[in-house]
């Protein structure tokens, strides 16, 4: 149990410390916009330091400045950004599709869930304990998925603004992303399960696909 406990810990930390980099220029913009310029991509555009642009779209720094009194160099910046990286209206898509790690993330978790198999085929440790470490996984990355897809859905239609100590949003995709992946793995250890039950419709081998999921 302790061996499952320090795997999945250890591959928690592995899985959240590769988008820690991508996380520091996130904004808690909910369509993922960089610098979103006035009159704003949706109806919850907002500027209370008025440099033009929506507060939810800009980055902490770039806040800071503004309510230092520097707004000019918070738009300067903001115009720089979207020179690099325009994100308008027409490109809401884009932008959601271009800030969020998808390969880096699938790249490790299977490369993660690959250790793991051939770690069981050698002998290091059981298979019951490879299912179990991802079985966890599954779990964990499900609840924080899930969870933080409730507060977004409480912050957006209700306007309840809860203070987070880093983008919500961006954490919500990220797990989310994480959690497809390990449910593909998890179909695939229970693909003659589901054959059994798609393709077996006497009540005698319906019992017998349930007692064939014990297996796994």
């Amino acid at each position: 149990m302790n061996k499952i406990r320090n795997a999945a810990f250890i591959s928690v930390l592995l899985l959240l410390a590769a988008n820690s980099a991508w996380a520091a220029v996130q904004t808690d913009c909910p369509f993922g916009l960089l610098d979103d310029p006035a009159p704003g991509s949706c109806g919850r555009y907002l500027d209370a330091n008025g440099d033009q642009l929506c507060d939810y779209s800009q980055t902490a720094d770039e806040l800071a400045r503004a309510a230092a009194g520097n707004s000019q160099t918070a738009l300067n910046n903001g115009a720089a950004a979207r020179q690099a990286a325009p994100a308008t209206k027409s490109s809401i898509g884009n932008a959601l599709s271009s800030r969020y790690p998808l390969i880096p993330v699938l790249a490790l978790g299977t490369a993660l869930y690959l250790l793991s198999y051939y770690a069981s085929k050698a002998r290091y440790i059981s298979v019951l304990v490879h299912r179990r470490i991802w079985n966890v996984l599954l779990l964990v990355f499900f609840l924080l998925s899930a969870f933080s897809g409730l507060f977004l859905v409480l912050r957006i239609n209700y306007r309840l603004n809860i203070s987070w100590p880093f983008n919500l949003l961006y954490w919500h995709v990220e797990t989310g992303i994480v959690m497809a992946a390990i449910s593909v793995y998890h179909i695939l250890w229970h693909i003659p399960y589901f054959k059994c039950i798609f393709i077996t419709t006497k009540k005698a081998g319906v019992e017998k696909c349930e007692d064939k999921s014990t297996k796994f």
